[in-house]
């Protein structure tokens, strides 16, 4: 039978520990899904084809509401011209 040791900064740092948080996970970290995947009784599989559709979905509305975006439909540029690759860096 195995024992399941929980090491925090307490346990490192004593009375004296940062109250800072030990680390972030990004939001976009796939971790999440199966987080959630856990809690809702779900699959895995399924779980992280949502989390990536929630994720590319993100980078998409960043991507629409870019500095670079407003200036190609203030200019007109069109998706796959010679102006709209220089613009997104193809």
């Amino acid at each position: 039978m195995s024992k399941e040791i929980r090491i925090t900064t307490q346990n490192l740092w004593g009375a004296t520990a940062p109250t800072t948080p030990d680390c972030y996970l990004s939001p976009d970290d796939p971790i999440h899904a199966y987080k959630m995947a856990a809690i809702a009784g779900i699959s895995p599989d399924s779980a992280m084809a949502r989390h990536k559709l929630q994720v590319d979905e993100r980078a998409w509305h960043e991507r629409q509401n870019s500095p670079e975006m407003q200036y190609a439909i203030d200019h007109n540029i069109k998706p796959g011209s010679v102006a709209w690759n220089a613009l997104f860096g193809k």
